[in-house]
């Protein structure tokens, strides 16, 4: 079954990349290279073994050895099986187009994929990744428009029209010439691709906060994506080189009149930190502008040229996300002259850019720069999201690269001058002990900063859940959800390693718990896990439906519950769905195998937003699930103008808001219906598990326990 299925896409993938223009193959293969890590993790090599091949002939391999650094990581049990050895091979400055070698078998690369996102990839038990959503092609294609009577949006008074010459915008820099472009209903857009929002600090200053823009006298041409930011593609083994200098947005609108006041809609890739882009080969505005809003998408710097973290005024970490601020600053000068409303910008994202929305959400540095939330699948407060041991990572980095520095100046120096694309694919060899069977292999993401008096502006300084108790969150409307199924896509890594993990049950418990816990009541809570999912037996292979709740909960459900209930704690609307969703546009489940297992997996929920190469022939031929996707895009476009999802009762449901009392949520599925406390017999299981380490959790009258 598998291997026709990764030949079919591995030669999709290749006739893609056949002319060898590098662009061209990162803007074709994100969604493929999405399915391509589902079917990674399906048939693990039996020995654990790889035939990682060196980057370039004839270099030497080394030793393969754990990096274990120091850490403050604790031994679970006795007996407890030694880590999969991290490979310490020094790379040389390799080109895109040559083979690399793999990550160790015991991590499924289910993270990274060309451009574009996510995420993440979950990214518990042993490491699983996000999965990310792959890219698409972005040709123009003959596409019928909505089936009739499927209801449209007005088009704006200044829409696109057919006979117009290129449209061309100024904005502080400068001058912008951009396309128009027929959407997915036939109406037509302004499409600006490429736009520089920032410059990456590149040299001596790599690593530190992204600097302003050059303006520029000319006409520039806005036609074309600029370059991903440099990353590793694990599905396909292959560098995308890009560029550091990859800080570039994306801005499609019906209308180029400063006076239109249309709602703008800011979307975050996922991708664990680690791969992904904002290119509309995957996160195309077919869906979306037919309800009359602007979309906004961006690049950002990743893994550890993003998410480099010293503990210091010069590399105080969080790069990345300071590039999001960027972005969203420049939402704020500019997109008045698109026709959007800078006083009307929702800020919307997918697994790890999911999460970033709601690191956002708590910055000082992104306060006022957005006015609407929307998080799907992920959020600050998960194990995946937050960065730990952040220094002890950076010198493994260099072990990694063949380098042993005491002090952090030599180190820096040394990492600047090192090819970006040697920066890349570093993850999974960093590893400590302890993250090698639990957890998922995302740690080059946001970390908490030291604040240093002068020194860069800070974006987090404090731990997330703090600051969420404390009440100091940038206020604004929240809609959040996760999928059903979320774990279906780590299935077969976690059949492959049931033997592990009916012997360690302790690989089930959430670092956010364990260092609450002694080594005893770690192993006590990791027999209570299994009990609570499987009973009093090992878990077998027949065990699916257990081993995708127990992924779902431990990376997304229980902490989406627990971030709403602390933020309706501050009196600001709230609005929870669960999607529920099963059909063929369930792509990742669909390119799983486990289609008759309930529940949707994570990341399927994309393509009922975002119109691309996978879902078009679907969405095409079949008015059913046309007309889902237009609902869907409608609640999500309706909270972006109105801060409601459904503010009448024209799509045949009203969305209550959240209460701490009722836990109201809306199941996203035919027929969609209110219902209350999602998932809650396995959530209250997780609070009593979070009772017992001491940690905020839910009592069921709804409020919020402080220990």
């Amino acid at each position: 079954m598998w291997s026709l299925k990764c030949f079919i896409l591995v030669l999709f993938v290749w006739l893609n990349c056949a002319n060898g223009h590098t662009t061209r193959f990162y803007r074709n293969t994100e969604i493929e290279a999405e399915i391509l890590t589902v079917a990674r993790i399906v048939t693990p090599e039996k020995d654990g073994s790889s035939n990682d091949k060196g980057i370039e002939a004839g270099t030497s391999s080394v030793s393969p050895t754990v990096i274990d650094g120091p850490s403050n990581d604790k031994e679970i049990e006795s007996g407890t099986p030694t880590a999969a050895p991290i490979d310490t091979t020094v790379s040389v400055e390799p080109t895109n187009d040559k083979e690399v070698e793999t990550t160790p078998s015991i991590v499924p690369d289910v993270t990274s994929v060309p451009e574009s996102s996510s995420d993440k990839e979950i990214e518990a038990g042993t490491p699983t990744a996000v999965p990310i959503v792959p890219t698409i092609s972005d040709e123009s294609s003959n596409d019928e428009g909505i089936e009739a009577g499927t209801p449209t949006a007005a088009p704006t008074t200044t829409t696109a029209k057919p006979d117009e010459e290129d449209p061309i915008v100024s904005t502080e820099d400068g001058k912008l010439r951009g396309t128009i472009e027929t959407l997915y209903d036939g109406s037509q857009y302004y499409s600006f691709k490429g736009i520089p929002y920032a410059e990456a600090p590149v040299g001596i200053l790599r690593f530190k906060a992204p600097l302003p823009t050059k303006p520029w006298r000319h006409i520039r041409n806005a036609t074309q994506h600029g370059p991903v930011c440099t990353q590793f593609d694990t599905t396909v083994n292959q560098y995308i080189e890009g560029s550091e200098d990859c800080l570039f947005l994306n801005v499609y609108t019906r209308s180029l009149d400063p006076s239109a006041k249309i709602p703008v809609m800011v979307f975050i890739h996922g991708g664990s930190y680690m791969s992904g882009s904002g290119n509309s080969d995957t996160y195309s505005p077919h869906l979306l502008l037919q309800h009359d809003v602007l979309l906004v998408t961006m690049n950002y710097r990743l893994e550890v040229l993003g998410f480099l973290g010293l503990n210091n005024g010069d590399v105080p970490g969080n790069a990345g996300m300071k590039d999001q601020v960027a972005a969203l600053r420049w939402v704020q000068d500019n997109i008045e002259q698109f026709g959007g409303d800078p006083n009307s910008v929702t800020l919307f994202g997918e697994s790890s850019g999911a999460s970033a929305v709601t690191y956002h959400m708590l910055s000082p540095m992104s306060k006022g720069l957005f006015h609407k939330a929307i998080v799907q699948s992920g959020v600050c407060l998960e194990d995946w999201a937050q960065g730990h041991g952040a220094v002890d990572r950076a010198f493994r980095v260099a072990k990694v690269l063949g380098k042993d520095f005491k002090n952090k100046t030599e180190l820096v120096e040394f990492l600047r001058e090192v090819n970006p694309l040697n920066l890349t694919n570093l993850t999974y060899k960093t590893l400590a002990r302890d993250e090698m069977y639990r957890g998922l292999p995302e740690h080059f993401v946001p970390i908490v900063e030291e604040t240093f008096h002068p020194g860069p502006e800070t974006f987090i300084s404090e731990d997330p859940s703090e600051l969420l108790l404390k009440g100091k969150v940038n206020k604004v409307p929240l809609m959040i959800g996760y999928n059903s199924g979320e774990g279906i896509f780590m299935l077969d890594y976690q059949l492959h390693n049931l033997q592990n993990n009916n012997r360690y049950p302790t690989n089930f418990v959430p670092r956010s718990l364990v260092e609450r816990l002694s080594e005893e009541k770690i192993i006590q809570f990791g027999r209570r896990i299994k009990r609570f999912y499987v009973g009093k037996r090992q878990i077998t292979r027949h065990d699916l439906d257990q081993l995708r709740d127990i992924q779902t909960d431990v990376n997304y459900a229980y902490n989406t519950h627990r971030f709403a209930h602390m933020y309706r704690a501050l009196n600001e609307s709230v609005y929870m769905y669960r999607f529920d969703y099963d059909t063929e546009l369930n792509m990742v489940k669909q390119f799983t195998g486990y289609t008759s297992l309930r529940g949707a997996s994570h990341a399927d929920d994309l393509f009922y937003l975002f119109y691309n190469s996978l879902n078009k022939n679907i969405i095409d031929n079949n008015p059913k699930l046309r007309n889902i996707t237009y609902k869907m895009t409608r609640m999500w476009t309706n909270f972006a103008k109105y801060g409601r999802p459904t503010p009448d009762d024209s799509l045949g449901v009203v969305w209550n808001p959240y209460t701490a009392e009722g836990k109201e949520y809306l199941k996203l599925a035919e027929p969609m219906a209110m219902d209350q406390n999602a998932d809650r017999c396995r959530i209250d299981f997780w609070n009593k598990l979070y009772r017992d380490a001491n940690l905020p959790y839910i009592k069921n009258n709804g409020s919020l326990v402080l220990i």
